[in-house]
């Protein structure tokens, strides 16, 4: 019963016709979707991803998250983790960083764990890029909160 209860919640809206794991494929979606508008574009979502948990009372688990994006002719590791460092200086969270390749993202990547909860940040390999139809460099950070 509790498990129709989440897929009727999840159908109200066709923005949530499907479980998110990560906020990002919906952010570069965006980016997608306005990629002729003027630049730089600076985007950031907090937003609700779930898990499959069999264990879970209604089969999932919920955790928020946050992701930021950019995206311009120079956009670049250096950046996003400047905007990064300043976010969690901000909420008075302890960022570690340890470099680490991800498939989605360029050699310019590492894991992050911020208080605690972890997450990537990078820029997206030129793959993705493509695959998304985006013309100018892209990159991001996501983390559990």
């Amino acid at each position: 019963f509790k498990k129709s209860i989440l897929y009727l919640a999840l159908k109200m809206s066709s923005n949530y016709e499907i479980m998110r794991k990560r906020l990002l494929p919906q952010a570069l979606n965006f980016l997608s979707k306005n990629k002729n508008q003027i630049f730089p574009q600076r985007i950031f979502e907090v937003g609700a991803c779930l898990e499959l948990n069999p264990k879970a009372d209604i089969g999932v688990n919920q955790t928020n998250h946050i992701c930021g994006v950019v995206t311009h002719s120079n956009a670049n590791f250096t950046e996003i983790k400047s905007i990064l460092v300043t976010l969690c200086d901000m909420l008075g969270l302890k960022l570690k960083i340890e470099k680490k390749t991800f498939s989605f993202l360029g050699e310019n990547s590492a894991k992050i764990t911020v208080g605690g909860k972890k997450g990537f940040i990078g820029e997206l390999s030129e793959e993705v890029e493509k695959n998304f139809g985006l013309k100018k460099p892209v990159a991001l950070f996501e983390f559990e909160l």
